[in-house]
């Protein structure tokens, strides 16, 4: 079973961009509305993941790909995050 679908509970093949979106949105315990990410280091290796001489995919193919059950159980965004560049910054600015 892929990610999404455990982060959902469901196995429709078809799933709505709309119901995709949706089951990454959670409510804390302050009634705030976001969505989870997993944050992950980037890598100059990381390639685009469409290619214009390729049959692109949807925009709900590339969300499909994309979620990820995080450390907490939730279901989440996998986020590509350049640390170098984050912690120069901070580094900066203290």
């Amino acid at each position: 079973m892929s990610s999404y679908e455990k982060c959902l509970n469901c196995d429709a093949s078809e799933i709505t961009l709309d119901e995709l979106l949706k089951g990454l949105f959670v409510k804390d315990s302050f009634g705030n509305i976001g969505i989870e990410l997993k944050f992950n280091l980037c890598s100059e290796n990381n390639t685009p993941a469409i290619s214009c001489d390729l049959a692109e995919p949807t925009l709900a193919d590339l969300l499909k790909q994309s979620m990820v059950i995080d450390e907490c159980g939730k279901c989440s965004l996998k986020v590509f995050v350049d640390v170098a560049s984050m912690t120069e910054y901070y580094r900066e600015n203290e």
